[in-house]
């Protein structure tokens, strides 16, 4: 067990790292459960913050774009930093 969580517990956000887009049913047909405990195998890792969301992988060539990036850049408050960087 990880953070309390039961490895049957951890089934259900490995699933849907694979594919954020399931159903209940299809990860509920793959570890042999019905609906009910299914539920309850996702909702505990969400409410524990195992499960921290659910993103859309965007293919950049499809959108027009070449590049994307997020950066975010912490720089210490000395004087001539701002400048430097």
């Amino acid at each position: 067990m990880r953070r309390g969580l039961a490895a049957t517990d951890l089934r259900m956000p490995r699933l849907l790292q694979h594919d954020a887009e399931y159903s209940l049913q299809e990860p509920a047909a793959q570890m042999g459960l019905s609906h009910t405990p299914c539920w309850r195998r996702y909702s505990r890792p969400k409410r524990r913050g195992v499960i921290v969301g659910h993103a859309a992988v965007i293919d950049p060539k499809k959108v027009g774009v070449c590049m994307n990036a997020i950066c975010d850049i912490v720089l210490q408050h000395q004087e001539g930093t701002l400048s430097a960087f």
